[in-house]
């Protein structure tokens, strides 16, 4: 109601100058004959402005909802990987076999990174293939700690937020595929090695979309918040020697 009353009062305002305008050039210079054909000039013009008004506008408004949209979604991808994605990360990686000594290196992150840093980590980890394997033991550990956060995921593929960042979305069914599959199984601790392998390879591809995604969280908190870069730095997943307490 408030804003309808604001843009009434400004209408008016404006209609008001307009008629004050007019007639002050009429008393000025006698010539009621040129405002009039320069009023009708005008209103030729005036569904041609209207447009070119609305489209600049409404681009304007469009890239500012977007940007808006996607600090929500950049929000959100900041509470997934503090809450539980770093973490799984760390889990998956530990019950990995590949051959990662390279990419672990490659994937040392300090303070010094830039752009062109992470760009070079990307290929490397999209090439690079996974090979999750479980004992009976560590997998219903790790369906346990999944079973912790269902709520969270769930709350994070509700949010319509998600819709803005499609490779984030896909991790996110890939994460709660793999959980699925965990959850609707009564004894974890049996299973044919048929049936744990499809595990593993689930696993495997919510791993690789992990990893990925954990590279573009990093460079985008680098960017915009240098202070919780340097505590991701201190929980990155894929460096064993690192810890959270600060030293010299």
């Amino acid at each position: 109601m408030k804003k309808l009353n604001f843009m009434v009062g400004l209408g008016i305002i404006f209609v008001v100058s307009s008629i004050v305008i007019y007639t002050a050039h009429y008393f000025i210079f006698k010539d009621a004959e040129f405002i009039f054909r320069y009023f009708i000039a005008q209103l030729g013009f005036l569904p041609v402005n209207a447009l070119l008004v609305t489209l600049l506008i409404s681009s304007v408004l469009a890239r500012r909802a977007q940007r808006e949209r996607l600090q929500k979604t950049d929000i959100l991808i900041g509470a997934f990987f503090s809450e539980m994605g770093t973490e799984l990360l760390r889990r998956l990686l530990q019950a990995d076999e590949s051959p990662a000594d390279e990419l672990r290196r490659e994937l040392l992150l300090d303070k010094s990174w830039q752009a062109e840093d992470f760009a070079r980590a990307r290929p490397l980890l999209e090439e690079h293939k996974f090979k999750v394997r479980f004992n009976p033991q560590e997998l219903s550990a790790l369906n346990d700690w999944l079973r912790g956060h269902n709520d969270l995921i769930l709350r994070i593929l509700e949010n319509p937020a998600l819709m803005e960042h499609e490779s984030f979305t896909r991790m996110m069914w890939a994460v709660f595929h793999f959980c699925d599959e965990l959850r609707l199984r009564e004894d974890l601790t049996r299973l044919p090695r048929s049936d744990q392998y499809h595990i593993e390879h689930d696993a495997n591809r919510a791993l690789s979309a992990l990893a990925g995604q954990w590279v573009n969280h990093m460079e985008y908190t680098k960017r915009e918040y240098p202070y919780l870069y340097h505590i991701a730095l201190r929980t990155n997943p894929f460096n064993d020697e690192i810890g959270i307490q600060v030293k010299e």
